[in-house]
């Protein structure tokens, strides 16, 4: 297994002392925040939730799940979808846009409705209308 933080004898950080390690940035950050006028870290923040804004930002920025998934080591899209799908943008009106927009031509003026009401795919192409019933 590859690690990205180890001790200094190679083995794996643990959570404790990488948490005490993590309280001591998140203090030297804020004052350099505070220096200069800007917002700090609000207290109480971990190493979890940067992972979350983190995916939080490639999300807004347009990343697809396969590349949020791999970024945050997911073993598969669908963990990274469980936790993180509310955060992508709903699709009905990009989805009802491409439909309208590949069908365009063949939409026009079949299901538009005329002031009655009615489509203009009640008529039979003969133009006559008996036969046709209200339900269909």
């Amino acid at each position: 297994m590859r690690l990205i933080f180890t001790t200094d004898s190679g083995e794996s950080v643990q959570r404790s002392p990488w948490a005490r390690a993590w309280r001591k940035i998140v203090k030297g950050a804020n004052e350099i925040l505070a220096k200069n006028g800007k917002e700090e870290i609000p207290a109480g923040t971990t190493l979890h939730d940067l992972r979350h804004t983190y995916a939080s930002l490639l999300i807004r920025h347009g990343e697809s799940v396969k590349v949020v998934q791999k970024r945050l080591g997911h073993s598969s899209a669908a963990v990274t979808l469980d936790t993180y799908s509310h955060l992508w943008p709903d699709s009905a009106s990009t989805t009802r846009l491409a439909v309208e927009q590949g069908l365009g031509s063949i939409l026009q003026g079949t299901s538009q409705g005329t002031p009655h009401g009615e489509t203009q795919g009640d008529a039979r192409p003969d133009g006559a209308t008996e036969g046709l019933s209200d339900a269909a």
